[in-house]
């Protein structure tokens, strides 16, 4: 706009000028301009939704304390690794007047309202001069929350086809002590016809019948741990049972 003012601009620049804003005025993502106060320049930034607003407004206080008034970032307890990290790259884009890219932030408290980004920071002006003299910045959110969702249904495809590939050999363990099951079912019905006394030996099939309806059951709870959707939050992991639970589904190869 500062340029436009200028007397006796040429034509070609004053037609760059027209085309930058153009595809300044066409962007569907959020850009948000910094001005030389370290505060959002709310007459040039588009898109800028309430959730990343809030988001984005407690980094922003963090890097202007650090920047202005000489504050340390990593005393801040109350802002996550992420945001911290964020923040840092604020302030490095601010005092040196690099671009930074690729810098993920999250927007949103709650889970499925929440945007995931990328972020491209930019310094205004020549390149030239101090962190004092900077003209401000320019970040633009790139949202990747589409891609990520199409990432994780690719993962969940993939395991689903791992899943029916190991539902043969599941198949093939059950039958194992479903067969024995049979097998001793039949004995004792055949001794039971017969009118066999044979009261140890009936403890001892019944035994066996337990332990392989225990070893059909822990098989199928193993696959359905398999099949269950993953979870996208952390949480502690019982790498003992993870271990057991293959051992006991591989025990028949081994």
């Amino acid at each position: 706009v500062s340029h436009k003012t200028i007397v006796g601009i040429s034509e070609e620049r004053e037609l760059l000028l027209e085309q930058q804003q153009a595809i300044v005025s066409a962007l569907q993502e959020p850009m948000v301009v910094i001005n030389r106060q370290m505060q959002v320049d709310h007459s040039r930034t588009r898109n800028l939704d309430a959730a990343l607003r809030l988001t984005l407004d407690p980094i922003l206080d963090t890097a202007r304390q650090q920047v202005l008034g000489g504050d340390f970032v990593d005393k801040r307890d109350d802002l996550l690794d992420a945001e911290l990290q964020f923040t840092q790259s604020l302030i490095d884009a601010w005092q040196y007047r690099q671009p930074q890219f690729g810098i993920e932030f999250n927007s949103g408290s709650d889970v499925a309202d929440r945007k995931h980004y990328l972020v491209s920071i930019g310094a205004i002006g020549d390149g030239g001069g101090s962190a004092s003299d900077s003209n401000g910045l320019v970040l633009l959110f790139t949202d990747i929350s589409l891609l990520l969702e199409t990432q994780d249904a690719l993962a969940e495809s993939v395991r689903m086809a791992a899943l029916g590939e190991v539902a043969t050999s599941a198949a093939h363990q059950l039958n194992q002590p479903l067969n024995i099951i049979r097998m001793a079912t039949a004995n004792l019905k055949r001794s039971k016809a017969l009118q066999v006394d044979g009261s140890a030996n009936l403890i001892e099939k019944l035994d066996r019948i337990d332990a392989q309806v225990e070893r059909a059951a822990q098989i199928v709870e193993a696959m359905k741990v398999l099949s269950r959707e993953a979870k996208k939050e952390w949480r502690p992991l019982n790498i003992a049972s993870v271990v057991e639970a293959t051992v006991q589904r591989m025990q028949p190869q081994f």
